[in-house]
């Protein structure tokens, strides 16, 4: 079981990577489609992307404990970072980027939910 929700991780964590690609060239075409990330203002689909890189990477690191930070280190600020768009987002005071009707923060708020279950397995 243990192979078969690493293999899901890097499957999801993939795909994630492939949209914040897609959403960062947008975003380079023109500013202003990713919003900024607190704080930082920097767009948030760069360090999205940057989460989704770690979680990706830590599939395959060997040293478990290792690989258990990195993996909690992107997850847990992704997700935290879609909790964070996502209320806002249903608040009004941001918007996220939207695709087929969908804000991409809920998509980004359950995908990162669903690869902590799976490192869980």
């Amino acid at each position: 079981m243990k192979n078969r929700a690493r293999t899901w991780s890097i499957s999801i964590s993939s795909l994630g990577i492939l949209a914040t690609l897609w959403l960062s060239a947008h975003e380079l075409k023109s500013a202003g489609h990713c919003p900024p990330y607190p704080l930082l203002g920097i767009p948030a689909c760069y360090l999205v992307m940057v989460f989704f890189l770690l979680v990706f990477g830590a599939q395959f690191v060997t040293d478990k404990k290792a690989a258990s930070v990195i993996f909690y280190s992107g997850a847990l600020a992704g997700f935290g970072t879609a909790i964070w768009f996502s209320t806002n987002q249903v608040l009004g005071a941001a918007q996220c980027p939207v695709e087929f009707g969908i804000p991409l923060c809920f998509v980004a708020l359950l995908t990162f939910a669903i690869l902590i279950v799976l490192r869980r397995i």
